[in-house]
């Protein structure tokens, strides 16, 4: 089985083994969906439609949204190694959502550019640089999907010697 294959395989079980009865299960579902579409399977985000118009989420889908994106700032601003490179992979999911169906959610257009802002901005250390790199390595999205962070995660360390090598340049 290719690294594709394997991928779309988790994130289907994943999906599939979502109970989607609160806020939380719901933006996990967001969030694997948009990942497996970047992959090149849309069956679940096609669903998003029915999905967001159940209960528990009907009309609150954009306040859940927007809970999540002030949570993303809260972790991109104080979490470091690890926990950095989850958060940032789950900006990277909320991203693909952006793409996808932002002309949906409009009003939460300067919650997801401030929340990719934020990430865009941000140092990170090698323990977040290294499981970055594992994460495309496990998931491959296209770079033309990708956050910059994601697509090529540069350490503080990198930036400081590239910073050397061109310091006169």
């Amino acid at each position: 089985m290719s690294i594709l294959e394997r991928a779309k395989v988790e994130l289907l079980d994943r999906l599939t083994n979502n109970p989607l009865q609160d806020a939380d299960d719901l933006t996990a579902y967001i969030q694997y969906a948009c990942r497996l579409a970047s992959l090149g399977d849309r069956s679940k985000i096609d669903e998003f439609p029915a999905l967001f118009a159940k209960e528990p989420f009907a009309g609150k889908v954009s306040d859940i949204l927007k809970k999540r994106c002030k949570q993303g700032w809260f972790e991109i601003e104080n979490y470091s190694g690890d926990d950095l490179a989850l958060s940032i992979i789950d900006t990277q999911d909320f991203y693909l959502f952006e793409q996808e169906f932002g002309k949906n959610y409009y009003e939460l257009k300067p919650y997801f550019t401030k929340w990719f802002q934020d990430v865009d901005d941000i140092e990170i250390d090698e323990e977040c640089g290294e499981l970055l790199e594992s994460f495309l390595k496990v998931f491959p999205i296209p770079e033309e999907k990708c956050l910059p962070v994601i697509a090529v995660p540069i350490t503080t360390r990198e930036w400081q010697l590239l910073h050397f090598f061109y310091k006169n340049v």
